[in-house]
């Protein structure tokens, strides 16, 4: 809410006729949809009042790719935003969390300045780091290859290999004749 605070010009209201818009937070405990009506159901509806889920998916994961819950929702003025967190941790700083916040601000002041989207902590992606790790593995591959190959093509030849060497020039085989018997 601080975040959000920090966007736009909010005033928080003790009564919920009072209030423009009423949010509320929806922590994922079994199936997002499932979930989502069950918190619809307690939340009073109103013509002249939206409501705002801010739906929350537990992960430690800031790359994890949460279900779109505003697709759960069927009920007119209902906006819902997926938020990832933890238990623990409270709200993950990450990119999804960062494009929630924007698209959560934008809906409740779509004519506010438009603010850029920078995630809180900058640092490189996750899939760098996995390609990263995929072409070392490749390189470590082939240069093991070429090091057995090497080995295996100096090793001379061991035992009934009928493979002649290359270097030899007078070779004598011994020829041998059938015994004739009288």
């Amino acid at each position: 809410m601080d975040r959000l605070k920090r966007r736009l010009e909010i005033q928080l209201v003790d009564s919920v006729d009072s209030c423009n818009v009423s949010i509320a937070f929806v922590p994922i405990v079994s199936r997002a949809g499932t979930d989502i009506e069950a918190a619809l159901r307690t939340i009073p509806t109103s013509p002249q009042q939206s409501v705002v889920l801010i739906v929350i998916h537990h992960t430690f994961d800031g790359d994890y790719i949460a279900p779109v819950s505003n697709w759960s929702v069927k009920r007119e003025g209902v906006f819902a935003v997926d938020f990832l967190g933890h238990e623990d941790c409270g709200l993950l700083e990450c990119l999804a969390n960062d494009m929630a916040l924007k698209s959560l601000t934008d809906y409740l002041a779509p004519d506010a300045p438009d603010t850029p989207l920078l995630p809180n902590t900058p640092q490189c992606p996750r899939h760098y780091w996995i390609k990263f790790v995929v072409v070392c593995c490749l390189l470590a591959v082939c240069v093991l290859c070429i090091v057995l190959l090497v080995y295996f093509l100096d090793q001379p030849s061991q035992g009934n290999n009928h493979i002649l060497p290359l270097n030899m020039t007078n070779i004598t085989l011994p020829v041998t004749t059938p015994a004739t018997t009288q």
